[in-house]
This record gives C-alpha cells, structure tokens and sequence, in this order.
C-alpha cells in the first residue's frame, strides 16, 4: 500500500525525510524517484540528520557520497549517467556489508539485485512551486510492516 503526504516547504520535505529514517534498516535501499527541483536531496538531508549527520552534499559529481552515521549511508546520483549497473557502481557492496542505499535517479539503473526497502515518489504542483506530493512505497513485506508501524501523525515539527 503506498502512503501519500503533500509538503508545503524544504523544511517540512526535510522533516518527513526524518520521520521517514525511522524505517531503514542496515541494507535498505531507497529509490528516489521525480524530476529535477522535486525535494529528493532535501529529503536524504532530514534523513541523515535523524541518522546523526549534520551535512548533506548532492552527489551530483561524485556520484556517490558515503555517510558514516548510525546506519551508514551511500547516497548515489546517477542524473548525469545514461544506463548503469547497481553492482558496477558497487552498490551491492553497500548493500551487503549493511549500508543503507539511497538512489536518485533510479531508471538510469538497468538491474538491482533485490529490492528491500522504499521506492519514494516525489511530485510537484504546477500551481505552487513549494507543494510537493511525497508517495511512499514500501518494495518488500518487512519494509511495510516497519514503515506501517511508524508514528506518522507529528512528522511536521
């Protein structure tokens, strides 16, 4: 079952994120899909601050940015990438050795090995450019079992 929340802000976006890192567990991926400007760096930052991290960059140029926090963090761009393979970029490794895996830009994948754990869709207003629609949805059962037992109601702080 896939949850939906609408954002009116960076702040909230990054709130939610936060709310969100309450679900991961060593080896997650999370797949962040939506166009450019929809809030998917802005959600990893609220992310890993509730994970312990105070500093978020894009991955834009590196590709991948490691984030040693409470259950450390990849974070993969592939914006700038045609087609690529998740064990060329050695996301597997990530995954395997119990790094949580978070990916923009997913399509650019053309395999993953498993998927344990969210795809989340981010979508803009045409009307308002700070609404933002944020779908979440849970890719294997022990996913959506944590993410359902998740206190969702005061995510907005």
């Amino acid at each position: 079952m896939t949850f939906s929340i609408t954002t009116t802000s960076s702040e909230e976006t990054e709130s939610f994120g936060a709310a969100f890192a309450k679900a991961l567990t060593p080896g997650s991926i999370v797949l962040l899909n939506g166009t450019l400007g929809m809030g998917k760096t802005t959600f990893v930052r609220g992310m890993l601050k509730a994970l312990g991290w105070r500093e978020v960059r894009s991955p834009s140029f590196t590709l991948v940015n490691e984030y040693d926090s409470t259950i450390p963090v990849a974070h993969a761009d592939l914006y700038r990438l045609e087609k690529v393979d998740f064990r060329e970029l050695g996301l597997d490794e990530y995954s395997d050795d119990g790094w949580v895996v978070v990916i923009e830009w997913p399509e650019r994948l053309t395999s993953v090995p498993k998927l344990e754990g969210f795809s989340v869709f981010f979508k803009g207003d045409e009307d308002d450019a700070f609404l933002r629609t944020i779908e979440v949805d849970p890719l294997d059962d022990v996913s959506r079992d944590l993410f359902d037992s998740l206190d969702l109601e005061d995510w907005r702080h």
